[in-house]
């Protein structure tokens, strides 16, 4: 068996070895007339688990609702090879019997009309990650692209409360630095960063402070990386070895222990391309027009080859492709 034999070997052994959990896959409505066979793709792929954003910011409570209700049908239709989790524990028992493990999260609190006594509710139909805010301000506090950068509300640091009492994990990826920095010291369980990357590689207004990935990481919690391209550098292309890099820098500062994959696969780009023209303020704060290049799932192999090149063990390749989050998932999700 030649070197490259070898390496194939070595990387699907891997793969094949742990639970692989994707962080980000956009399926709001938005999203809907792309989706055809995505699922089966992550299947493909090696992933054992993906959180599906059912809803962000924009929903409300009747949106959300009818929303997830059309999505769990879809999906128990499909229940001979996917199956919708409550716990850690589920998606080990999904991974034992070959089917894919699907939790939901909600970008933004729309969906609960500031009620924290919504979150149990969604949280029983199995949205497991909510994002306080989604880019800018909202009752909760502020999002990455606010300038005035305000820190939790009180109806915020009640929902962390909530949020940690019923046992969904609290997502800081969208979130403006002083809210997000305010939550990680508010919140009584591990934080994560679902899908960003580190502003100091490369400084776009999505991205986050060597601060805040550290406060994260001291929480306990797990920073997943972004492959948009306009979240890695200014080439328009999202390529292995910038998102390795990228996985690299967070792994210095907090420790291999902390990282995982949030890669927002971007699928759906005409919906992108929609939002973009209807919100001008975009091109300001330094998105590109699209399309936007992304890594779709199938490139799980290159990412990890890179890091057993670059001396990564196995054990950490583990922990970022889903042992870290589901060490943090087990305890919270009960």
């Amino acid at each position: 068996m030649n070197a490259s034999a070898d390496n194939s070997a070595a990387v699907r052994r891997i793969i094949a070895g742990g639970v692989v959990w994707e962080g980000c896959v956009g399926w709001t409505v938005e999203c809907l007339p792309f989706t055809d066979g995505v699922l089966q793709k992550y299947r493909d792929a090696g992933f054992n688990h993906v959180s599906l954003t059912i809803a962000a910011e924009w929903n409300g409570v009747e949106s959300a609702m009818r929303h997830l209700g059309r999505i769990r049908n879809w999906l128990a239709a499909q229940s001979d090879h996917i199956t919708i989790i409550s716990t850690a524990d589920d998606i080990d028992a999904a991974r034992a019997a070959g089917k894919l493990a699907v939790s939901f999260n909600f970008q933004g609190s729309g969906p609960f009309a500031n009620d924290p006594n919504l979150i149990e509710v969604y949280a029983r139909l199995g949205v497991k990650i909510v994002i306080l805010n989604y880019n800018s301000r909202n009752a909760l506090g502020d999002g990455c692209q606010e300038p005035g950068n305000g820190g939790l509300s009180m109806l915020g640091l009640r929902f962390v409360q909530e949020l940690n009492r019923v046992g969904v994990l609290i997502d800081l990826s969208h979130v403006g630095e002083r809210t997000a920095m305010e939550t990680i010291v508010a919140s009584r369980d591990p934080v994560l960063i679902s899908h960003s990357n580190p502003h100091a590689l490369h400084a776009h207004a999505r991205n986050v402070s060597d601060a805040m990935i550290r406060a994260c990481a001291a929480k306990g919690g797990v920073i997943g990386l972004n492959s948009l391209s306009f979240m890695l550098d200014d080439s328009g292309r999202s390529t292995v070895p910038r998102f390795v890099a990228h996985i690299e820098h967070v792994a210095a500062l907090a420790g291999p222990l902390h990282v995982g994959l949030g890669m927002d696969w971007n699928f759906y780009d005409p919906f992108m391309q929609a939002m973009y023209a209807q919100n001008p303020a975009m091109k300001a704060l330094g998105y590109p027009a699209p399309p936007w290049d992304s890594l779709a799932p199938d490139r799980l192999p290159e990412i990890v080859e890179a890091l057993l090149a670059r001396g990564w063990s196995d054990a950490h390749v583990h922990g970022l492709l889903g042992g870290n989050l589901m060490r943090v998932a087990r305890p919270i999700w009960r």
